[in-house]
């Protein structure tokens, strides 16, 4: 029971010394003192209690409420002591992360730099190194059948991989073919390695590789040998002819150029 309805019962007790008329007979009601000090005696009992359960609930209600203050003064406590000195702390930590993290990338690019560099020197030297290798190579055309061979064998293996000494090869095979051509030419015959190399020389000399001074040399030679083409064995004839078809018409050409 609570407080309001123990103030509407203390309420209705007090009314009975009003003596209300019953309906029916209109005779006063009759007054009941012993009961009406039985019930003042058990409302007085109930408002000290809920007296005591008020001010037991005020007294809770205070103790919360320090609490409450309590915790409210530590958390501001923690940030001041805590957070706001940290901002500071944390913007030099992330400064520092960042300088370093500047300072790694410059390094690793530095690094790859480095690296490049080193690698397009080792690639240079190399370079560098396999042509000077090639280009001793050419005392191999000294003249004989075997040490031609092997020159040229040299040449087939680089022909492509190294394009920049594509010109000095150029002549040096175009002054071979002449060679083996004028040989052709004085013995109408050839050896089988001989006629292997012009074969060879013949397939790495396209004729717009040379200089007109190139094509009209061979080009020369191949002329020579009108009228006594026939006098040759099968293997030199056909040799001959192959080279007839693929660079006398880059001497007329050439001649014509004049």
């Amino acid at each position: 029971m609570n407080l309001r309805n123990i103030l509407f019962l203390a309420l209705c007790l007090l009314s009975l010394d009003v003596q209300p008329t019953f309906a029916r007979s209109g005779q006063p009601a009759p007054v009941l003192p012993e009961k009406r000090d039985e019930a003042f005696q058990v409302i007085e009992q109930r408002i000290a209690q809920q007296t005591v359960e008020i001010q037991a609930l005020t007294s809770e209600i205070e103790r919360q409420k320090a609490e409450f203050e309590k915790l409210n003064n530590a958390k501001a406590s923690f940030w001041n002591v805590y957070a706001v000195p940290s901002l500071p702390i944390i913007g030099a930590v992330f400064t520092a992360i960042g300088g370093w993290l500047v300072t790694y990338l410059l390094l690793q690019q530095n690094f790859k730099k480095q690296d490049k560099i080193r690698s397009d020197e080792l690639k240079d030297k190399e370079k560098e190194r396999r042509e000077l290798y090639l280009v001793d190579a050419l005392r191999y055309f000294e003249g004989q059948t075997q040490k031609r061979s092997i020159g040229i064998a040299f040449i087939e293996a680089y022909w492509n991989e190294v394009p920049s000494l594509k010109t000095t090869w150029t002549a040096v095979l175009s002054n071979q073919a002449i060679y083996i051509l004028s040989k052709l030419l004085d013995e109408a015959k050839l050896e089988s390695h001989e006629l292997d190399n012009l074969n060879r020389i013949s397939k790495l000399l396209q004729p717009e590789l040379l200089q007109d001074s190139q094509v009209l040399q061979i080009g020369d030679v191949l002329r020579r040998f009108n009228g006594v083409e026939t006098d040759l064995p099968g293997e030199e004839f056909r040799e001959l002819g192959r080279w007839k078809v693929k660079y006398l018409p880059a001497w007329q050409k050439a001649n014509e150029s004049i």
